[in-house]
């Protein structure tokens, strides 16, 4: 009985996280978030090694909040908005996502009031990247209100996003 080898592909599934960043110090607020394409790219080659990607599965996103000195706000109430590389226009992800604030940095993940064709967009393009057809930084705004009113705030926010890249090896 002979043996012999056989090649055969195995599905590999890494996961990417990537963010953007902004300080919030004004009790009502409208600030841009960008997530470069060539961050993106990077921590895609990082794990894949050049193998074609088939897909990206969104599996999170989440805000970090960064109390700085002064900070007397309590809670920030915000919509985040992905910009459509179809049409520029700011499609909601998450409308009302509120967070308190503490004095420490505190993560929160945002799983409720997320708007499906946002999340439907930011498929579309971390997918567009990870297949070699979207060359733009992904953009979201962000918009809201502190709490207490007249507040002092004074915060870095941190906007992550995690996606699971599924690609094929041959052994």
């Amino acid at each position: 009985m002979a043996w012999g080898c056989e090649e055969k592909d195995i599905l590999l599934y890494p996961t990417i996280e990537e963010s953007g960043n902004f300080n919030i110090s004004t009790s009502g607020f409208d600030e841009m978030v960008v997530i470069p394409v060539s961050e993106i790219n990077n921590a895609i080659n990082d794990v894949s090694d050049g193998a074609s990607i088939n897909e990206v599965i969104l599996e999170a996103i989440w805000v970090e909040i960064t109390p700085k000195q002064g900070n007397t706000a309590t809670k920030v109430s915000m919509d985040l908005s992905i910009q459509s590389w179809n049409t520029q226009e700011f499609i909601n992800v998450v409308e009302g996502f509120e967070v308190s604030i503490g004095n420490e940095p505190s993560k929160v993940a945002i799983i409720q009031g997320l708007q499906q064709a946002g999340i439907d967009e930011l498929k579309l393009q971390l997918n567009e990247i990870a297949t070699g057809n979207g060359w733009q930084d992904v953009v979201f705004e962000t918009e809201g209100v502190v709490t207490p009113p007249g507040g002092v705030i004074n915060v870095d926010v941190e906007v992550f996003v995690r996606g699971t890249l599924v690609y094929a090896e041959t052994i």
